[in-house]
Formats: C-alpha cells, sequence, structure tokens
C-alpha cells in the first residue's frame, strides 16, 4: 500500500508540472538533501545503515506527510524500516528510513521527496492555509556499494551480526554449593543485537550441568539472555567466557566478543546438625515425619530447573486450567505446598508467572 501511493504522489508531483529541479530549488523553493549514516565510501553485505534525508521548504510550508522514496524498488537486497521524523535545523524538517544491506551488490539510491506545499498564515486565533500543490523534490543520487563479507578469518562460529557490539554479562551468585542453582544473565547491544536467531551457550566445562540458553528481551538493539548452570564438584572455580563472533565494519575485520570468565566459589554446604549431640532424645530424632517432607519438592523459597517440560495449572488438579508452560533448564521457586502434597505452586524466576505442578516434578534433574 505505501509503495502504490508513494508512486501516486510522485505521479501527481511530476504531471503538476512543479517537479524542482535539484540545481534550482534552493534557490527558487524547497530543496532536498540526502545522506547515509555512517558515512562510507562502501559497506558491507549485512550491515545496516541510517538513509537521511533533510527538506529545507524555503519560504513555504509543508501541508501534509510527505511520500518518501530513496531506494528504487528493484535495488538489490535492500531491506526498508519504517520512516521516522527526527530533530532537524531550524527551518528544516528531516526523516529518516532504517536499512539493511543484505547481500553484495551495487545500485543507485534517488532520493525524492512528494509534497503538499504552500504558505501558513495566521491571524490572531485563525490559521489560513493557503495550497499551491503538490510538488517533487530530488536531492542528488550516489551509488551504493555493498562488498561481500571476507571469506579470510572467518571464524566457525561467526554469527552473522555486522557492526559495533558491546557483550556484557555476569552471575547472580558468587558462590554456592554443589546442586545449586546459579544463572548466568548476558546482554548484547548494537544495531540488529535482537535478531540474532540462536544465542550462543556457555560451556563451563565437565564441572557443570548446563541448560539451555532463553531469551529474556528482543527489543531494538538489544538481546538479554539467561542460562541456568549446577555446579556438580567443588572442583568449579569459574564459568568460562562467553565468546560471540561478530563482523566489525570499521576494522574490515571479524573480531570475537566475551563475557566473563566469573569466578565462583563453589564449597559444601555444612552439615545438618546431629539432635544427640544437643543432648536431644534420639528416638524423638526418629519419630514419623509428615510424608510431605518425604516429597522431591523442596520447602518454600527452594529453587529448582526441571530436566523436562512440565504444565503449570491454575489450580492442584490435572483439570485445572493450563498457565503456562515451565521449559526445561527454566529456573523456579517452590512457593507453597498443597493440603494433600502432591501439588506444589512454583513461581517462574523469568517472568514471575505463577501455577501448580505435581510435587514429583519440582525437582533438580541433579538433586
Amino acid at each position: 500500500m505505501r509503495r502504490s501511493l508513494l508512486a501516486f504522489a510522485l505521479l501527481a508531483a511530476a504531471v503538476s508540472g512543479r517537479a524542482q529541479d535539484p540545481a534550482t530549488s534552493a534557490a527558487n523553493g524547497p530543496s532536498l538533501a540526502f545522506e547515509l549514516r555512517p558515512a562510507q565510501a562502501s559497506y558491507w553485505a549485512g550491515q545496516r545503515a541510517l538513509a537521511v534525508v533533510t527538506l529545507a521548504p524555503g519560504e513555504l510550508d509543508v501541508l501534509a506527510e510527505p511520500a518518501i522514496e530513496i531506494f528504487p524498488e528493484d535495488a538489490p537486497g535492500v531491506e526498508r524500516g519504517r520512516f521516522s521524523q527526527l530533530a532537524a535545523p531550524a527551518g528544516s524538517l528531516r526523516w529518516a528510513q532504517p536499512v539493511r544491506f543484505a547481500e553484495a551488490a551495487t545500485f543507485r539510491a534517488e532520493p525524492r521527496l512528494a509534497a503538499e506545499f504552500g504558505r501558513v498564515e495566521r491571524r490572531g486565533i485563525m490559521t489560513i492555509q493557503q495550497g499551491l500543490g503538490r510538488r517533487l523534490v530530488s536531492a542528488p543520487g550516489r551509488t551504493v556499494v555493498v562488498k561481500p563479507l571476507p571469506a579470510e578469518g572467518r571464524p566457525a562460529d561467526f554469527s552473522g551480526l555486522v557492526g559495533a557490539y558491546s557483550l556484557s554479562g555476569s552471575l547472580d551468585a558468587d558462590a554456592c554449593a554443589p546442586g545449586d542453582i546459579v544463572n548466568l544473565r548476558w546482554e548484547l547491544r548494537g544495531p540488529g543485537a535482537e535478531d540474532l536467531a540462536e544465542p550462543p551457550s556457555v560451556a563451563p566445562g565437565r564441572e557443570f550441568k548446563v541448560y539451555p540458553p532463553r531469551v529474556e528481551a528482543r527489543e531494538e538493539g538489544r538481546l538479554a539472555v539467561s542460562q541456568a548452570l549446577v555446579p556438580v564438584s567443588t572442583n568449579a572455580a569459574a564459568v568460562a567466557a562467553l565468546p560471540l563472533s561478530v563482523f566489525d565494519p570499521a576494522a574490515g575485520a571479524y573480531r570475537t566478543l566475551a563475557a566473563g570468565p566469573f569466578p565462583l566459589r563453589v564449597a559444601e554446604k555444612p552439615p545438618e546438625p546431629d539432635p544427640a549431640a544437643d543432648g536431644a532424645d534420639p528416638a524423638a530424632a526418629e519419630a514419623p515425619r509428615d510424608p510431605a517432607a518425604d516429597l522431591p519438592a523442596r520447602a518454600p523459597g527452594t529453587p529448582f530447573v526441571p530436566g523436562e517440560p512440565v504444565h503449570a495449572r491454575f489450580a492442584p488438579a490435572d483439570s485445572a486450567r493450563e498457565l503456562f508452560v515451565l521449559g526445561a533448564g527454566e529456573a523456579a521457586v517452590v512457593r507453597e505446598l498443597s493440603p494433600d502434597g502432591a501439588w506444589v505452586r512454583v513461581l517462574r524466576r523469568a517472568d514471575g508467572a505463577t501455577g501448580w505442578i505435581p510435587a514429583s516434578r519440582a525437582r533438580t534433574e541433579l538433586y
């Protein structure tokens, strides 16, 4: 629809006989300027840029939203985003369109803008518009060269991201015991970071049980991921660095970003106190226990990570409505036990959702 409206607007402006010659428009009326950001002699396949046009209306006013075209429809590999208006110098109007050059190619950018021009006069509380018709304003074009990414030096684990990025991360604890859950959270920022299809997984070694990474947020220029880890012995002294390979267009070379390594102290928990050592009656210590105490579920507040997906329900019954699926490797916490001890209400750490699952499923595989 946008394409057809733009074509109609450009045709209408041309038929009106008021199309402006770029060489004379600055002197006689509106003029248009064009730039690509970042400004480079050439670009790389996969790189993102911002196409910016700045309109100087001269002595006229723009009476309606303009139709803008920068790259022809047949420009190979150009992925276009929506136009948005930017702040501009006094007396000018500026719009920008995010683009991605998906493949190596050479083509022309021929920016042009069609708009209804006129004059706006304010008399007290009244505003009077005098329309002068649609005009087509063009900016000097340029040839855009998009080069293929170099084969030399390309890492086997290249993420496909092209641009300037930052990678950071942290553990939610710096000390724990074997069998405890530790969450690694990392964040990638940069152009198109949210488009990373398969987030990399940390490889901390055989001293850890590792669950799949889970995306917590995808938004423009940002990707947030968490990954549950369970140390299996006190030999675990750190979580290895998380690497991510990208292409730096400014340097024209591949780079490997890294978050970490992350130090971690793993020590055995102190032994449970011996009732007999405190003078308590050993027979009393061996009295029958509440059956709920022997369930795999721990007391409220105990964290766990299921080894397989489990359905969380509205109430402690198989017939209750399903609320969500607690996925394998998703960190959760026990909140309460049902009266019969067969169900537990759990909280999913990623988003705070709560629901009831069978008590037999509220366990970390290593427990």
